[in-house]
């Protein structure tokens, strides 16, 4: 099955007033990969914060909860401290804290003093490593899930020498961060293949060093290594054959609730937040419940040349001041580095997965009429383009192709609505000097 995503225009105004009539949390699922306080490594879906702190044995603002990634992000995922917001409706665990890790490590006692980043500490055994973030993303490919995360910091999973990548070469030398996108688009494409989509939510945690940023000189370049972050967003969208392979690159700390929190954590907030919204809803200019600020420092903007401008262009949502007097806080853009909207991408993925064709295999050819299966395609197509707030326009299915007694292509093309994302006012005006009655006019256009 091929999907043909076709754009007309990126913005498409009409008269027509339509009623959203999406439920939310249709695409609510998620899949976190992170390191929790405990060295079991099986795969666990959880409803709610209570069932994720359970079995781990963490605690709320000890050790066991501030030096592991993984509770950190399943706090923000749910929305645990947000009461307009319910967050994900599950989450589906994978622990990459390995055998090593000293029992001292898990204390669950309450850590009452220093700030919020101090009392975070990183220990070996916790950092992801190439090897177990692609045992990890194995082990998440067949779970029913819409979107995933991964809470440890995906740089330090940058092969190593005589590491075994997923084509099963060894690495001869150490690799590059473009080794670890190229596993996770891996992955990807491979469950898009048996029409179970994903799409992941990234947070981008290089920092630009000494020189990092010497290409850039605008407003506040140097919050994040913006070229490599530009670089790193064209890379994956290269590599990407899904074209809906993300829902959202961050690399902003935000303030949540009133307190200052990492790039990892306020990506997972968003994330939460997002997953509670029908598919075909856009985050751009969406204010997200719970942001209360941004720290001193880390506000971007979005002049010509400034870190804002050069990132949104490239695919990272910047998190910017929706109304700075009620410190309420929006997405300036929510355009992935394919060119597609967030709404975009949950809108294809949930489609796919509806199709459930994944139930036809093991049927014998004689147990599933063409027809049939794709009457039900069309139907299914229908039920997904009234939930999508009619985002998709119209989803044409062609003829089918007998390949051999066991594979059937059948092509299907989907037509989506943009998204406005920039809106252009020209103004005329007209000056009347009564008092010579001379006429002034002049032409302004944003």
């Amino acid at each position: 099955m091929t999907i043909n995503s076709d754009i007309n225009t990126r913005i498409e105004i009409t008269n027509e007033t339509v009623k959203d009539i999406a439920t939310p949390g249709q695409a609510g699922k998620m899949g976190l990969i992170g390191a929790f306080p405990s060295i079991n490594q099986d795969v666990y879906c959880f409803g709610s914060i209570e069932e994720v702190y359970d079995k781990y044995g963490v605690v709320l603002k000890s050790n066991s909860w501030y030096n592991f990634d993984g509770p950190r992000a399943a706090h923000y995922l749910f929305h645990e401290d947000t009461e307009e917001c319910d967050g994900v409706t599950n989450l589906t665990c994978v622990n990459i804290t390995d055998s090593s890790i000293a029992s001292s490590e898990l204390s669950t006692t309450v850590v009452n003093s220093g700030s919020y980043s101090t009392a975070i500490k990183e220990i070996a055994a916790t950092k992801l490593s190439y090897t177990s973030l692609k045992e990890a993303l194995i082990k998440l490919s067949d779970e029913d899930i819409d979107a995933f995360m991964i809470s440890s910091d995906i740089r330090n999973a940058i092969p190593k020498k005589d590491e075994v990548s997923f084509k099963g070469e060894t690495f001869s030398k150490a690799g590059t961060i473009n080794d670890v996108y190229e596993l996770i688009a891996y992955y990807q494409n491979n469950v898009f293949s048996i029409q179970k989509p994903v799409y992941w939510i990234n947070w981008l945690n290089d920092l630009p060093g000494t020189n990092g940023n010497s290409t850039v000189t605008g407003i506040n370049t140097s919050i994040v290594n913006v070229p490599h972050a530009k670089e790193e967003t064209e890379y994956y969208d290269s590599i990407d054959k899904t074209s809906i392979g993300t829902a959202g690159w961050y690399c902003q700390p935000l303030e949540i609730h009133g307190a200052n929190v990492t790039r990892m954590e306020a990506a997972a907030h968003i994330a939460g937040f997002m997953a509670t919204l029908p598919i075909g809803t856009s985050l751009t200019n969406k204010v997200i419940p719970g942001i209360t600020g941004i720290p001193s420092g880390e506000e971007m903007f979005f002049g010509k040349g400034d870190a804002g401008e050069i990132l949104m262009n490239s695919g990272v949502q910047v998190i910017k001041p929706y109304n700075r007097k009620d410190k309420t806080y929006c997405i300036k853009n929510s355009i992935q580095p394919s060119g597609y909207d967030v709404a975009h991408v949950r809108t294809i993925a949930y489609l796919l997965r509806q199709y459930d064709l994944i139930s036809t295999i093991g049927e014998t050819n004689d147990n599933v009429p063409i027809e049939a299966l794709k009457a039900q395609i069309k139907a299914k197509s229908e039920e997904v383009r009234k939930l999508s707030n009619r985002l998709i326009i119209e989803v044409t299915i062609g003829k089918e192709k007998i390949l051999s007694p066991w594979k059937i292509y059948i092509p299907i093309r989907v037509r989506l609505r943009g998204i406005i994302n920039v809106i252009k006012l020209g103004v005329s005006m007209e000056i009347i000097d009564e008092s010579n009655a001379v006429e002034v006019s002049a032409q302004i256009e944003q």
